[in-house]
């Protein structure tokens, strides 16, 4: 192991090596991102699936997403105790990850930061790590929301780096602005997220009598409390609120709102799983429909609509399945188009 992991043995299940880092980024100031995993413990290098890395969407950073334990298990845990190496990256400006310096100015004051090409140029250097430590040659995407289409840019950037390709609640075009800032025209660096508004999102969509089921009061304020915990001005507010860059707001109007699309759907290669809940409010599923609609190049494409489920399925009632649904995409043969065959599986083919 090396400096800033752990062996983690003190839950139920296969032993599993624990990695927390921060990751430099190429050409934003020395600015680093944070990178954790969950890993088997007894892999050798380069053996077994490839690695996944999971990237959060517009508001909340990644560990607080996918490395949240909920009833003792995280999401990255679910899917490594599985066989999967699974880690997650905070992007620029979120969570554990080095903030702009215009964070720590009123918003006003500067333009929307942490745009999608930051977004990208992060995730690629947290893979570059990732292919490090594991010893593969690529790594699986899973992208969430936002994250859906800085995953889907840099596999159109980087097709030789990307053995599979997961989108949950992807965006795809739509005629108004973002749930996240309707009716937005002129935006700052960054804006201000009350803990009331990370409710109202979180069961947005969801219907009154399914919501207790859904998602416990016990989960809700775990979860708020994380992402309290993920930056450390939010509890000097009144009421207490996180700071989350406008840029993926920015983008969504210069781009997505106009018929415009940051990347080329049709240039991407590897296989891929694109799932949505039926309540998706932020992302509906007419979004998911339209984008798998255009992906031409892959020789492999899925779309799933989760039943009962949301927009966080990953933090809900539902996350089990989700993480089935993911698994079993993950360890399904399938053929790359470059290769004639799937080495991304290296010969590991079990569930």
């Amino acid at each position: 192991m090396t400096q800033g992991e752990r062996d983690d043995t003190t839950a139920a299940g296969p032993a599993l090596v624990r990695t927390d880092r921060h990751v430099p980024v190429a050409g934003y100031g020395g600015r680093t991102v944070y990178l954790c995993g969950e890993r088997p413990a007894d892999a050798p290098a380069g053996t077994g699936r490839p690695p996944l890395l999971c990237v959060h969407g517009s508001t909340f950073p990644g560990h607080a997403t996918f490395d949240l334990s909920l009833d003792g298990l995280s999401w990255l845990q679910a899917l490594a105790r599985r066989g999967t190496p699974a880690y997650a990256v905070d992007l620029p400006g979120y969570g554990r990850s080095d903030r702009p310096p215009e964070m720590d100015r009123p918003p006003s004051a500067f333009p929307p930061v942490t745009r999608t090409p930051e977004a990208v140029a992060a995730v690629a250097a947290a893979v570059a790590a990732i292919r490090a430590e594991t010893g593969h040659e690529r790594v699986t995407l899973l992208g969430w929301s936002w994250g859906a289409a800085v995953c889907a840019a840099l596999a159109t950037q980087a097709p030789a780096l990307v053995s599979r390709l997961v989108l949950v609640g992807p965006q795809w075009f739509h005629e108004h602005p973002p749930i996240i800032a309707p009716g937005a025209t002129s935006i700052g660096a960054y804006r201000w997220v009350p803990v009331a508004d990370m409710r109202r999102r979180r069961l947005n969509g969801t219907p009154e009598a399914e919501r207790a089921a859904l998602v416990s009061p016990d989960w809700l304020e775990r979860w708020e409390q994380a992402v309290l915990d993920s930056d450390p001005v939010a509890r000097t507010r009144t009421p207490p609120a996180i700071r989350a860059p406008n840029g993926t707001i920015q983008d969504s109007l210069d781009t997505w709102c106009i018929g415009d699309v940051p990347y080329d759907p049709g240039a991407i290669r590897a296989p891929c799983l694109l799932v949505v809940g039926e309540w998706d409010r932020e992302t509906p599923p007419d979004q998911a429909r339209g984008l798998f609609a255009v992906l031409s190049g892959t020789p492999v494409r899925r779309l799933v609509v989760l039943g009962r489920a949301g927009h966080w399925s990953m933090l809900d009632r539902r996350r089990m399945e989700l993480v089935h649904i993911v698994h079993g995409f993950l360890t399904e043969p399938l053929d790359h188009p470059d290769t004639g065959r799937d080495r991304t599986l290296e010969g590991d083919v079990s569930p």
